[in-house]
């Protein structure tokens, strides 16, 4: 597979009253990306909420905003892996226009957990399967 793209349009919703982007929607954005990738590889979220016994919260995120994003924009995301570690993953979001323009860059880190103890546990192998789609 490689990156996976999930488009939307901005909504009146997501905007303050200059028609722009509230800066923290993109991270709603970003994880409706993230859950339409795992749904498309046959895990929900909904599935590791109340079918699995781990857990992948971010631990850490970032942004970098490099135009605004307005009311009625397409924006295409492109989800990627920047790298992955025994227990951890770092995935990469970058929004793009209609013209291909670099609009939004993100970052999320993820870690394993046991959903019983929160403790750090190494990545399911299932998990791992599907991020390293995203190489």
């Amino acid at each position: 597979m490689s990156a996976f793209h999930h488009n939307v349009v901005i909504k009146m919703s997501d905007t303050d009253a200059a028609g722009f982007v509230f800066f923290a929607r993109v991270y709603d954005y970003a994880h409706f990306c993230y859950e339409a990738f795992l749904r498309k590889n046959g895990l929900p979220i909904s599935n590791i909420l109340s079918k699995e016994n781990f857990l992948l919260p971010i631990v850490h995120s970032s942004a970098d905003y490099k135009e605004p994003l307005k009311l009625d924009q397409q924006i295409t995301i492109v989800l990627s892996l920047e790298k992955c570690s025994p227990n951890s993953f770092c995935l990469n979001y970058e929004f793009f226009n209609e013209n291909h323009q670099l609009m939004c860059q993100l970052k999320t880190v993820h870690v394993a957990i046991c959903s019983d103890s929160l403790k750090k546990i190494e990545l399911p192998k299932r998990i791992l399967e599907i991020i390293k789609r995203l190489e």
